[in-house]
């Protein structure tokens, strides 16, 4: 089994850090902009899995351009980024749904649920980085901490970003 993952880890982070990274930016910029939580369900369920498709399908030609890889490893290659992707990326999309199912579907979503997603993100960046140090003998604390770092900037930047372009339409 962990010779399996090993084998598969870059297919695991690529689909998972993504996953997480995807999810989690559209709501961030969604959140800054003030958009419904049904629109928020509707964008980002369709994102998700839209990506994760898209993620697999450009794991399996980045694979089948490798010298001296199998068609078989090709598609499984695919298969773990896209379950990645789907799996990880639903961390910061549960509080949402949990939201749509409590609240007012017109309503925002509320900065108890937005902090709840971030934590969840935080946690899938940690889950990565905490499977990257435990299967290639690395630092636990430096895969840990590079991998909430790289991938919370490109939430960050959403967030502010979706709140600015807000404001410009409004």
């Amino acid at each position: 089994m962990k010779a399996t993952i090993k084998k598969y880890l870059s297919s695991i982070v690529y689909g998972g850090s993504d996953g997480a990274v995807s999810y989690f930016t559209l709501m961030a910029g969604a959140y800054g902009a003030g958009l419904s939580i049904k629109m928020l369900i509707a964008i980002g369920v369709s994102n998700v899995v839209a990506d994760a498709f898209s993620m697999a399908t450009a794991d399996y030609l980045s694979e089948d351009s490798k010298i001296n890889i199998t068609e078989k490893e090709e598609e499984t290659s695919a298969v773990v980024t896209f379950i990645s992707f789907i799996l990880i990326g639903f961390f910061p999309l549960a509080p949402s749904l949990y939201a749509y199912y409590t609240l007012p579907p017109d309503a925002t979503l509320p900065f108890s649920m937005f902090l709840a997603s971030t934590i969840l993100t935080l946690f899938s960046f940690t889950y990565i980085g905490y499977l990257r140090g435990k299967i290639l003998k690395r630092n636990l604390s430096h895969t840990i901490i590079q991998s909430i770092i790289i991938c919370s900037i490109s939430a960050v930047i959403a967030y502010y970003l979706g709140e600015y372009i807000a404001g410009l339409v409004n």
